[in-house]
């Protein structure tokens, strides 16, 4: 699951090429391969995705942060954003 998920997103012969630029890189693998081991450990199956979610940086207004000296530290355009999944992991 994990494995597969990596080489979807980077070539693993070269690792430092993305096929899809992402943040999570190391993070959202980690976490996959826990959640496999875990089921593994307590005799489940492993567990099944299921979405819940989706969303953008695009999708909403920008957070009235400035008066706390937060402002935004790149443009945000069609060109230039973050989408956020939203994933369950249930066990059967």
């Amino acid at each position: 699951m994990a494995r597969g998920f990596f080489a979807a997103m980077v070539d693993p012969d070269q690792p430092d090429r993305y096929r899809r630029t992402w943040c999570g890189r190391f993070a959202i693998p980690f976490g996959l391969l826990l959640l496999g081991q875990l089921a593994r450990t307590l005799g489940l199956q492993p567990p099944r995705a299921l979405p819940i979610a989706l969303s953008t940086s695009l999708e909403g207004p920008e957070l009235p942060l400035r008066h706390l000296g937060l402002e935004p530290t790149c443009p945000l355009n069609l060109h230039h954003f973050v989408t956020a999944p939203a994933m369950a992991y249930v066990a059967d």
